[in-house]
């Protein structure tokens, strides 16, 4: 997978951490529920097809060749005990069997490597052996393993090449989900109003800064810097967002010292703007030229409080 694409997911498993720790602080609001099991199903669906794609990467070779290995540390285990118990019981002939070690499995082929490994299973496997095992610390389960091991290494050497996904496939729906999962954030923030002033409020727009910033995939020409302030008092705003119109995917939102950095990607002149709830929109025309950074305070205006007609109301 292509770092741009782990990138974002990084930054969706950061929100949508987010959202389940705090989760017990909407438990009355029905939609953020449902927003985030939403995205936990995203979630999911975006780990099952990273885990088949893993397993596509590694290659046939590198799959059969950890398969190897469990197999062989199972038997060797298991031979090393039943070697013990044959030496107590003086069985030598079973004794001779179960005298097995790394260098026995390194010096055979892949077929003679599993029939070393079911020669262990088949010998101690019987009911009253395993039995018997128990003080040498096998247990059926134990076997049972192994038998596992050898059946998934046997199918490496009969079947390599199988795969029901391409990787192909398996990115193209990756970076759907991917998709699906910025639509479910989208739908969290307009929520956000909500919570403001709280832990909750403040970490999910750390995450979401995250996620705005991975969406930088093309190489700004030059930056906006600056803060975002309240033009009344000249206290910092924080959580404001920053955007160029037109180039709405890129915006991002001023941090906890009401700090933003925004990045543009057009030259000539641009409208800049800014939002946050309960303030008026601003907006003001800049002039981007490649390799030359803005620096600007951004100072926004509170909303006229919405007066009710108090006339007839009697005094308290």
């Amino acid at each position: 997978m292509d770092s741009y694409s782990l990138s974002q997911i990084k930054a969706l498993r950061l929100v949508a951490k987010t959202e389940n720790d705090f989760k017990d602080s909407y438990t009355d609001t029905t939609s953020m529920i449902g927003y985030r099991t939403s995205l936990e199903a995203v979630m999911g669906k975006i780990d099952d097809r990273l885990s088949r794609l893993a397993g596509i990467n590694t290659g046939p070779t590198k799959d059969k060749s950890i398969k190897e290995s469990l197999m062989e540390k199972a038997a060797l285990k298991i031979s090393g005990s039943g070697f013990n118990y044959a030496d107590d019981i003086n069985d030598v002939i079973l004794r001779e069997k179960m005298r097995i070690n790394k260098t026995d499995f390194a010096q055979r082929n892949e077929t003679e490597k599993k029939n070393l490994a079911s020669l262990v299973y088949d010998e101690l496997s019987p009911a009253l052996i395993l039995a018997a095992l128990e003080p040498y610390r096998v247990k059926p389960a134990d076997m049972t393993d192994l038998q596992t091991k050898i059946k998934d290494y046997n199918e490496t050497i009969v079947n390599p090449q199988i795969n029901i996904y391409t990787g192909a496939d398996l990115r193209m729906e990756i970076r759907q989900f991917i998709k699906d999962g910025f639509m479910w954030v989208d739908k969290f923030e307009k929520m956000m109003g909500h919570f403001e002033g709280t832990e909750f409020y403040t970490i999910f727009f750390k995450s979401k800064n995250i996620i705005d910033r991975s969406h930088r995939f093309k190489k700004p020409l030059s930056y906006i810097k600056g803060r975002t302030i309240n033009f009344e008092d000249e206290s910092e705003l924080l959580h404001a967002e920053v955007f160029i119109q037109g180039e709405d995917k890129y915006r991002v939102f001023s941090d906890e010292e009401a700090m933003f950095n925004l990045g543009a990607h057009q030259e000539g002149e641009q409208l800049l703007v800014a939002v946050k709830p309960g303030y008026k929109r601003w907006e003001q025309v800049v002039e981007i030229k490649k390799g030359e950074d803005i620096e600007m305070d951004i100072d926004m205006e509170p909303e006229d409080p919405i007066t009710n007609n108090t006339e007839d109301t009697p005094p308290e």
